[in-house]
């Protein structure tokens, strides 16, 4: 009798436990996830029943950002300042992946059936549009410097001539900043163009500050 209730006891432990593994994983620990949403055991992923369902999985270009908290709730997302997505355990698994043996994540998508809780924060996103206003009042303004050291000849001689170019190369700098986002969301290989073209003009306006100096130390010498 003893040994029926430590048999049945055993049984209840391993059942929670394959429900908790099942809550969060995609396959077994030993099988990586193939195309067509099945394990390399030939068995399907069952451990979320939505219909609708995405592939999420880490790459060089676009890092998986993912934390799981407490009760199984899985915080991802790719990106910090776009926010987080929220998922209860029956609305994402988690593998890995046949191909490159990353990280994959399985979630369901937006349908009749289930709805993901997406938290979006909302002061990053405010705090993008006032980095992009204030962007363009930079632009504004080191364009009308530049505008009126060309527009007064008396005005161009070599510290004149620095100003202008230094007023320019700032306007295009933070130009770049206010558009780069914008671009770089769609497409993301001109990355690395905007960060290699802002340091450059930034470097020039750094240049001609230095030009600058060294003239006004020259003639106060």
């Amino acid at each position: 009798m003893r040994n029926c209730v430590i048999l049945l006891l055993g049984l209840g432990l391993l059942y929670i436990v394959i429900q908790k593994t099942e809550a969060t994983t995609c396959c077994p620990p030993s099988d990586t996830i193939m195309s067509k949403y099945n394990c390399s055991n030939g068995s399907e992923i069952t451990t979320i029943s939505c219909k609708q369902r995405d592939f999420m999985f880490a790459t060089l270009d676009r890092p998986l950002l993912y934390e799981i908290g407490e009760d199984d709730v899985l915080i991802v997302t790719r990106d910090e300042d776009l926010g987080f997505i929220v998922m209860n355990p029956d609305q994402y698994c988690v593998g890995l992946s046949a191909e490159n043996e990353s990280d994959l994540i399985i979630i369901c998508m937006h349908d009749d059936e289930t709805k993901l809780n997406e938290t979006i924060s909302v002061k990053w996103q405010i705090l993008g549009y006032v980095r992009m206003i204030c962007a363009l009042v930079s632009v504004f303004s080191f364009g009308l410097i530049a505008f009126i050291y060309i527009y007064l000849p008396e005005l161009q001689d070599i510290e004149g001539k620095c100003i202008i170019n230094f007023s320019i190369s700032l306007a295009i700098c933070h130009f770049l900043q206010c558009i780069a986002p914008i671009i770089i969301v769609n497409y993301e290989d001109t990355c690395d163009i905007f960060s290699f073209m802002n340091n450059y003009v930034l470097l020039c306006g750094y240049n001609w500050l230095t030009v600058m100096s060294i003239h006004m130390w020259r003639i106060t010498m």
